[in-house]
């Protein structure tokens, strides 16, 4: 309707503006033509957008689908908003001792580590986040068992890959933490990158989660007391 609304303005326009019919009707027809040329590449733009969230969000089904799925065996918990500072390297839980939460637990989502408990008071307690740039957590890297290190940040990745270890994207990152349950999914390898002037390879990673969105979570207790 906008359209149609600015086309006849236009034509308005150049009717007043002067001019012969022939000339105005061309005019119109090149506005028109420009308009259309406009409205198909932004209707490409919404199909291309729709078709990359659609990917995205496949593929996180996908993941949750590989990952075992811990969570009925912790406690759960609700997470506090920290709007609008949107922090994603903490998060601070509804739940604390009182209801049995330690020191180093788990929290999990979805079957996928989300961060450890790091503070624990009566009623509450804070867990660091796999987006804290000291989080670091021993791992292996899919059905090879490949060992490598997960490193924090605002974009974790895996890190100390040997050069010659078979790691793919789509292979599943576990745990291999003594602190936490052995094999505790953390992602999926979402890209290898390996540069030929340094030693070790690195992997980005997907979580089946958004950090933001999490509103409840899983506490697992401590694997080694």
């Amino acid at each position: 309707m906008g359209r149609i609304l600015l086309v006849a303005t236009l034509f308005f326009l150049l009717l007043v503006l002067g001019g012969t019919d022939t000339v105005v009707v061309r005019k119109l027809g090149l506005i028109s033509s420009l308009l259309a040329k406009e409205e198909g590449a932004e209707l490409e733009a919404l199909r291309s957008e729709n078709l990359s969230l659609r990917a995205t969000l496949e593929a996180r089904q996908e993941l949750e689908a590989l990952l075992p799925d811990l969570s009925k065996q912790g406690t759960s918990v609700g997470v506090f908003s920290s709007y609008p500072f949107n922090l994603r390297n903490v998060l601070t839980l509804s739940r604390g001792a009182d209801a049995g939460i330690r020191s180093g637990g788990a929290a999990v989502f979805r079957g996928a580590l989300v961060g450890r408990i790091a503070e624990v008071g009566p009623r509450t307690s804070i867990a660091t986040t796999v987006y804290d740039p000291r989080f670091e957590l021993p791992v292996r890297i899919g059905s090879s068992g490949v060992d490598a290190l997960l490193t924090g940040g605002t974009s974790p990745k895996i890190t100390l890959i040997a050069k010659d270890a078979p790691v793919a994207a789509g292979d599943v990152v576990t745990s291999a933490d003594p602190s936490l349950p052995l094999g505790l999914a953390v992602g999926e390898v979402l890209e290898v990158v390996s540069e030929p002037s340094a030693p070790f390879k690195e992997a980005a990673l997907r979580f089946p989660y958004r950090i933001q969105a999490l509103r409840f979570v899983s506490v697992l207790p401590p694997a080694k007391e």
